[in-house]
Parts: structure tokens; C-alpha cells; sequence
């Protein structure tokens, strides 16, 4: 009587921790990078397409926010979250001088800093899906690829491009209902019911319970 009453509380336990893990709600897995690797990233691609763009330095204080000049009027601004890039923003502002070379170092930014933080990113797929709308003087064109969301907006009064990626998406469609999340938390709660009811009767048949239950 003892090792059952030792083995139901033991399953109870069980069951109530598996039952709070398994009603959080699960999201979709979203593309996600940890900022050192998309530094080391950025600098390899920056060396192997020879585009001569200033390399990011890897900076030791940890900052949530950093900003990397590129080249003049060029720059990248990335935010941090716990470590993770949460979003990165290149703007290119106008070019006075030459501003087809500057377009052109525009491009390559745009290039690099997207295949860094996913190589199976294509700009071609971005303008062949991309979505457009204009508000007042600014254009812009957003694209979702492994639900991260990347904006494209040109400012015509002032000339300014800017390129996006936001890797946590605003959609609320990118995420499961609460339908879904409710079938999927009653899916993990029968499976851990089963294993954990399973795996107690092994234990009382094999009087090895107030043994396991010492390790803990």
C-alpha cells in the first residue's frame, strides 16, 4: 500500500509539471540568428565578395543597440535581444557625388547583411513576391521568408533607402490559433498521461521507486 500511495503522488507530480509545460502556448519556429554569428558572417561574405565594405566589430560591452558605419552615408543599425539579432535596419542616405557607385554599395550592403543573417534568403525572391504600398512620400515593399519580415522603403523627398529585417513577425497569422494551441497542448498532456502512468507501474513491479525517487 505504501509503494502505491508513493506511486500515485509520484504521477500526480509528474503529471501537473508536464500539464504546465505542455499549456504554454507554442509558437511557429522563426529564423533566428545569435548577433556574433551574423557578425563573423557579415565580415566572411564582406571578404569573399571583395565589396570592400568596413568590417563589424564585434564589441565586447554588450549593447542592445549598435550602429556600424559601412561607408559614407551608409550604415547599419542592430538591435539586440538576449544575444539574438531582433532587427537589423541599413539605411543608405543620399548620394551628393556619385550616386550610381553609391546605389551600387547600397545593393551589396543589402546583400550581405541579408545571406548573413540567412543564407537562404534571395533578393530575387523578394522582388518577385514582394508587397508595395505608398504612404505620402515613402515606398515601401515587405516580403516574409521563414517568417521574418523584410521591408524595403525609399523616401522620396529625402532620398533615403532603407532595408529591414524584423525577425519576429507582427503577423498574428503566424502563429497558431487558440484552437491549435489548445489541440496541441491536449496532444503533449495524453502523451505524458500514458508515459508517466507507464513508466510508474514498470517501477512498482520492479520495487525500484524509492530508488529513483532518492536521485531527486
Amino acid at each position: 500500500m505504501q509503494k502505491i500511495f508513493i506511486a500515485t503522488i509520484f504521477v500526480v507530480c509528474q503529471l501537473i509539471s508536464y500539464s504546465a509545460l505542455a499549456t504554454v502556448v507554442i509558437s511557429r519556429p522563426i529564423h533566428q540568428i545569435e548577433t556574433s554569428d551574423f557578425i563573423e558572417k557579415f565580415n566572411t561574405l564582406n571578404k569573399q565578395y571583395r565589396y570592400n565594405l568596413k568590417p563589424i566589430k564585434k564589441d565586447e560591452n554588450f549593447q542592445s543597440k549598435i550602429i556600424y558605419l559601412f561607408k559614407p552615408n551608409i550604415y547599419l543599425d542592430m538591435n539586440s535581444v538576449f544575444e539574438l539579432v531582433g532587427r537589423l535596419e541599413l539605411t543608405c542616405e543620399q548620394f551628393s557625388n556619385n550616386k550610381l557607385a553609391g546605389m551600387k554599395k547600397c545593393q551589396q550592403s543589402i546583400q550581405l547583411i541579408s545571406k548573413a543573417f540567412d543564407p537562404d534568403f534571395e533578393l530575387s525572391d523578394f522582388e518577385d513576391n514582394k508587397v508595395c504600398t505608398s504612404i505620402d512620400e515613402t515606398n515601401s515593399c515587405s516580403y516574409e521568408f521563414n517568417h521574418v519580415k523584410y521591408t524595403l522603403e525609399n523616401e522620396q523627398d529625402t532620398q533615403t533607402l532603407r532595408f529591414i529585417i524584423y525577425p519576429f513577425s507582427e503577423d498574428e497569422s503566424d502563429y497558431p490559433t487558440k484552437s491549435e494551441s489548445d489541440q496541441m497542448s491536449l496532444k503533449l498532456i495524453q502523451y505524458y498521461i500514458s508515459y508517466v502512468i507507464n513508466y510508474a507501474l514498470s517501477v512498482l513491479h520492479t520495487d525500484n521507486l524509492f530508488i529513483y525517487l532518492s536521485k531527486y
